[in-house]
């Protein structure tokens, strides 16, 4: 007999619904990355993205958007417009291909 794993599906939803995400349920739950996944898939698990800073958590940043922004402009004399479009982690002046979303 194989035993698996029963989840209180509604207790880590719960959690998501409080702001938790997936490195926390784990530490919670104890659940792997597949089976939330899986979850997700059937609709056990609902992820609410509207109103977080990106909605999707894979393509954190648009670089193409980003260097379009910078072809436009002089970097000395628009880092505070930098800042506020798209955040301090851009200005630090991180290249595509590196950091979230790469």
């Amino acid at each position: 007999m194989v035993w698996r794993k029963q989840f209180d599906w509604a207790a880590i939803q719960a959690a998501i619904d409080a702001g938790d995400g997936f490195t926390r349920c784990r530490q919670l739950f104890g659940i792997a990355h597949a089976t939330w996944k899986k979850a997700l898939d059937r609709g056990d698990l609902r992820i609410d993205t509207e109103g977080r800073p990106y909605a999707d958590a894979r393509k954190r940043f648009d670089w193409a958007e980003i260097q379009a922004f910078y072809d436009r402009r002089k970097l000395d004399s628009e880092v505070p417009e930098t800042l506020r479009l798209f955040g301090e982690f851009v200005a630090q002046g991180t290249s595509e291909g590196e950091g979230p979303g790469a």
